[in-house]
């Protein structure tokens, strides 16, 4: 064991050499991406070679986790649950070895963690985590020592009193770079927290939405049409910080052809923008708008800015519904994706994991990635919003033993933000995907701007589905704003009240 320990660890000190352009210092740059600058202290000189001209770039340096060197639990095992499901990655463990560099990442994250540690780690993949978790919880047997699940849904039970609060965890050190500091903030219940993710899952990067656009439509479009203007170079506009759903719209408003000359707007013509059901709820992040804020007493309240909400949905409104050149898809968000890639819309706006898809792997035309427009040109920066069905992890108080469990978490993230995000973003997405340095370059201004809320997390419980709600308002053109919010501020405030009582009886208890 010690010699495969050994073995490991050269092949990361070799790793390390491969560079991961910087995520540095945004929300989920300093909680899931490697921070690649070098440690304090520590010099890290280019190495340039005169004769040739070229420049290599400089060796980073990874933080390392503070786990003892000595952790040895003697061969225990550990049982991890996670969701099964076919249309979502799972990212938890894989069965073997691919040749798919990310794929085998997370292979050799399980064999590196057990045995550093010295445990077996068994990965019980579940149709039903309410099920099981309420099958644990009722009988008291210590049947999975750690629970992952998604986020929105297995939230819930961090008001159940069933989890241990992450903070008093041994070998737990959240601080680190490898949790998202972002999301221990917004998930937070007071000082206590019960669910953490960053780095340890590539499903928040997964499920960032992003605007893909077509690069060979946006020069025919350009050259004849002297209104397109902006198509030329799409990444100046997003980097001068001008970017914006106003300029959208009118590019969106001057592209539609029907293709098939059938008069109907249908999936064989052409159009400016395409999208699907979930991808309006970006409004929020990228919007910066507000749904819950911390109070005085460790709780939350609803804290809406109803001119700035209001504002944005007449704007997005009327992208969708009055301009020509948008089209909604009747089908699942496929549609998009495979729409996309055949050259019928100019822009997409989908999951970042579309770009793994066979349908823009396989694309004819080249495609660039851009993020989603910010609401106006005051707006300082822009957002990013994850889709918030990504993985979350948590320790059962079924679990005698959380130390343990805490290490085998904290093993498993700091390897994540060593190995595996950089797989996942250096080497297969942008070395593997992405088509050009420029696009590249926008997945780190769409990663390091992450942002979420409250809401998104426990939208089941204290956020009473208040941010979906406005889905339904978008796509059916209702424009009674105040009379939806009014409605849904009341469930809010409702939950808000219920879920603190209950909270207070499992806290006292």
């Amino acid at each position: 064991m010690k010699a495969f320990r050994s073995a490991v660890c050269i092949i990361l000190a070799i790793a390390m050499v491969f560079v991961f352009a910087a995520c540095s210092g945004g929300d989920y740059g300093s909680g899931g991406s490697p921070d690649t600058s070098a440690d304090p202290g520590t010099d890290a000189p280019e190495d340039t070679t005169a004769d040739s001209g070229k420049t290599t770039e400089p060796v980073k340096e990874y933080e390392k986790d503070d786990l003892p060197d000595n952790l040895d639990f003697g061969g225990r095992k550990i049982v991890i649950m996670s969701p099964s499901r076919s249309d979502h990655v799972n990212d938890v463990t894989v069965e073997e070895l691919t040749s798919d560099v990310v794929s085998d990442s997370i292979y050799n994250r399980k064999l590196y963690v057990e045995d550093r540690l010295g445990v077996e780690i068994t990965n019980i993949k579940a149709q039903s985590i309410t099920g099981e978790m309420e099958k644990q919880t009722t009988s008291g047997e210590d049947m999975y020592q750690i629970v992952v699940g998604e986020t929105y849904d297995y939230s819930k039970y961090s008001f159940d009193g069933v989890l241990y609060d992450l903070n008093t965890v041994e070998n737990l050190n959240l601080s680190k770079p490898w949790w998202s500091d972002l999301f221990i903030k917004e998930a937070s219940i007071g000082d206590k927290l019960y669910i953490a993710t960053g780095s340890i899952t590539l499903s928040i990067l997964r499920n960032l939405i992003v605007m893909y656009y077509n690069k060979n439509l946006a020069e025919n479009y350009r050259h004849n049409n002297p209104d397109l203007s902006d198509l030329e170079d799409l990444y100046s506009i997003v980097e001068s910080g001008s970017w914006t759903l106003d300029r959208l719209k009118t590019i969106c408003s001057e592209i539609y052809e029907d293709a098939n000359g059938n008069t109907v707007k249908d999936e064989e013509d052409i159009f400016g923008l395409g999208l699907h059901g979930d991808s309006m709820d970006s409004i929020w992040s990228s919007f910066d708008l507000n749904i819950l804020s911390p109070t005085e007493d460790g709780w939350f309240e609803l804290d809406v800015n109803t001119d700035k909400l209001f504002g944005a949905l007449e704007k997005v409104i009327d992208l969708i519904h009055n301009s020509k050149g948008v089209f909604k898809p009747e089908d699942t968000e496929s549609t998009v994706s495979s729409l996309f890639a055949s050259g019928r819309f100019l822009f997409a706006i989908d999951y970042l994991s579309k770009s793994e898809s066979p349908d823009l792997r396989n694309m004819s035309d080249e495609y660039g990635v851009i993020p989603f427009p910010k609401l106006d040109e005051k707006q300082d920066s822009y957002y990013s919003y994850a889709y918030a069905d990504y993985f979350s992890y948590s320790i059962p108080k079924t679990n005698p033993d959380p130390e343990i469990a805490g290490a085998v978490m904290e093993a498993l993230a700091s390897y994540s933000y060593r190995e595996t995000v950089p797989a996942y973003l250096d080497t297969a997405l942008k070395g593997k995907y992405m088509n050009d340095a420029q696009s590249r370059k926008m997945i780190d201004l769409i990663v390091d701007n992450f942002k979420l809320d409250t809401a998104w997390i426990y939208i089941f419980t204290i956020g009473a589905g208040y941010p979906s709600a406005y889905r339904s308002t978008i796509y059916e053109n209702d424009t009674a704003f105040a009379s939806k919010h009014q409605k849904k501020s009341n469930e809010v405030k409702k939950d808000l009240l219920g879920f603190k009582v209950k909270y207070a009886a499992v806290v006292d208890d």
